[in-house]
């Protein structure tokens, strides 16, 4: 569902991301050859070992990639062990191809930056290439949007799994999606139990992730600087926010039982459920 809301929120943009540690098990499954894969030096940490998202936003960190042990890792594995791999994400597949490639650890990563302007493409890669450690506030441009989905797939590897949104500018896109996931997998809860067959499993799950009508109605009010709670069922989506700059605001909202957010410009929503 997460990648199902990250998808719709990027529409219209560019998108590019780095599947952590994972990158020649992602350019395997992306089949793309290890000559086409944009390495850089740099990808953002969201630490699920972290119980509040405030200090669980560790940031730009430098990038590592997977070195076999057995069979034996060739010269270029080991050379390039410091280097993640920035892939091109055309359609939805393509995310979760990179979703396969990182879901089978206890923890998995994946960081997505969607560009508004698509001739910024280079600009991006260089950026997170450079020798000092870059700054988020500085990569994104009106219209751009960063997404982090860090999960913590094992019971007890981790605190909390998280979604962050980052954007230079506030939105209540954030929350009016969460809304409809939300409200998407109540229906689904509702309806598991009556489900005999797998074209009726099918069904079920398209509906699931389906995305929003243009005429959708929301019961979400637009946010200003105060947090708003809705009930929901289920794993709950929710965003704490604070602003995109060098000195965040400290403020964060409880999310366990509720979607809430804060439209300042960048949103967090974790799970613990």
């Amino acid at each position: 569902m997460w990648r199902a809301l990250t998808w719709e929120l990027t529409a219209g943009r560019s998108r590019f991301a780095i599947p952590a540690y994972y990158r020649d098990e992602a350019a395997q499954l992306r089949s793309v050859g290890r000559e086409a894969v944009r390495l850089v030096r740099w990808e953002y940490e969201v630490d699920v070992e972290q119980s509040e998202w405030l200090s669980a936003d560790v940031g730009f960190v430098p990038a590592r990639a997977c070195v076999p042990l057995r069979p034996a890792p060739g010269l270029w594995q080991r050379e390039h062990a410091g280097f993640a791999g920035l892939f091109t994400l055309a359609s939805f597949r393509h995310l979760t191809d990179l979703a396969l490639a990182v879901g089978g650890d206890a923890t998995s990563e994946i960081t997505l930056f969607a560009l508004h302007d698509p001739g910024r493409t280079r600009l991006l890669a260089s950026t997170l290439n450079q020798a000092h450690r870059p700054d988020l506030a500085e990569i994104l441009q009106p219209g751009d949007i960063f997404v982090g989905l860090s999960v913590v797939q094992d019971l007890g590897a981790g605190a909390a799994s998280y979604l962050t949104v980052k954007t230079p500018e506030a939105t209540d896109k954030v929350e009016h999606l969460a809304w409809h996931f939300s409200e998407a997998f109540r229906r689904y809860a509702n309806a598991a139990s009556q489900i005999r067959t797998f074209d009726e499993f099918r069904s079920a799950i398209d509906d699931l992730l389906a995305q929003p009508a243009a005429s959708e109605p929301s019961d979400v009010a637009p946010s200003t600087a105060r947090c708003h709670a809705h009930p929901a069922a289920g794993p709950c989506l929710g965003s704490t926010s604070r602003r995109l700059t060098r000195s965040p605001a400290s403020r964060s909202c409880s999310i366990r039982d509720q979607v809430v957010t804060e439209a300042l410009g960048c949103h967090s929503i974790p799970d613990r459920a």
